[in-house]
């Protein structure tokens, strides 16, 4: 059953996909573009969207990892990282790891601090404080299919990273909720990724 409840949230996380860009394609319809353009512009805002909300998903966990006394090592996205070195910010190609997208990669002196939870959570405030911006964005302006293209956008990225699989946010936080002890590995983690 676990396994099935697992795939329902990736199936519903892909239709909040679909809708997102459907959001997008009309909100342009409704400015009168041609049919062309709508699909054009409509895309390309769900795509521009969801680069800029991976990169505020990963500012969330530098943002509260800075609130919490970790140093910026590295910020991914794509194909590239921006690496801090000797206090200068470095811009190079990486190879991507397997499902991910972006990064972002801290260090911490006290390790025997406990708040890598917060951390680990700043990008899951993100998408939740992204979707209610959004949301007064949709009653201030009464352009729900422009709000609704980050609403849905924020809400599949949210699903996909509270799940408890694989390597996401949501899988870090759980294990170090159901075993605190496991602090130090995931301190282990973060310095071989740095």
């Amino acid at each position: 059953m676990k396994k099935i409840g697992i795939y329902l949230v990736y199936v519903l996380a892909v239709v909040f996909i679909m809708i997102a860009f459907a959001c997008g394609t009309i909100a342009f319809a409704e400015l009168g573009y041609s049919a062309v353009l709508v699909f054009t512009f409509g895309y390309g805002f769900a795509l521009l969207s969801m680069y800029l909300i991976f990169i505020l998903h990963e500012l969330g966990h530098a943002f509260c990892g800075y609130l919490t006394g970790y140093r910026l090592v590295a910020f991914g996205l794509g194909h590239f990282i921006l690496t801090k070195k000797l206090g200068r910010f470095h811009l190079s190609r990486t190879a991507i790891l397997k499902n991910v997208g972006a990064q972002y990669i801290g260090l911490k002196e006290d390790e025997s601090d406990q708040r890598i939870i917060l951390m680990l959570s700043g990008g899951l405030m993100v998408h939740i404080s992204l979707i209610l911006l959004a949301i007064v964005f949709g009653f201030l302006t009464r352009s729900w299919y422009f709000a609704g293209t980050w609403i849905f956008l924020n809400l599949s990225f949210f699903l996909n990273n509270i799940l408890p699989v694989g390597i996401t946010d949501g899988a870090k936080i759980w294990e170090l909720l159901q075993h605190p002890e496991n602090t130090k590995y995931a301190y282990l983690m973060l310095r071989h990724s740095a």
